[in-house]
């Protein structure tokens, strides 16, 4: 995939949840089960789509080379830090010490699948 092809994709979705988002708001129940359901996942999809796209811009900078998959992996823990937090606060169990267990967990899990993919890189170039 050309990394143009993969911004505007970013851009799109992005632009798309966030058109979603203003339409659910101003034309719906927000009572509905199904409302809520929509609104959560349309706002991950545009939290993951902006932080993926400025993910992928702040890597391609400053490591160089495509970096696709982890700006998309990045993307996808913003976007469910930003839909977990505010279902703990519906249930009542957001407190600052959750928070940051949820960050420190998220943070650790991201640190071993870099190093998991910086050592399958290491193990290739020993091959060749």
């Amino acid at each position: 995939m050309h990394p143009r092809s993969f911004t505007i994709g970013l851009i799109v979705s992005c632009l798309l949840a966030l058109w979603g988002l203003r339409q659910m708001l101003f034309f719906s129940r927000p009572n509905s089960n199904e409302n809520v359901a929509i609104v959560l996942l349309l706002l991950f999809v545009a939290t993951a789509s902006l932080f993926a796209l400025l993910s992928h811009h702040l890597l391609s900078r400053f490591i160089g080379g495509q970096q696709r998959s982890t700006a998309l992996r990045h993307g996808a823990w913003a976007g469910l830090i930003v839909v977990v937090l505010p279902l703990l606060n519906w249930a009542n169990l957001l407190r600052p010490l959750i928070v940051i267990a949820v960050l420190i967990i998220v943070v650790g899990v991201e640190a071993l699948l870099l190093l998991r993919s910086d050592h399958a890189g290491q193990r290739r170039k020993h091959r060749a």
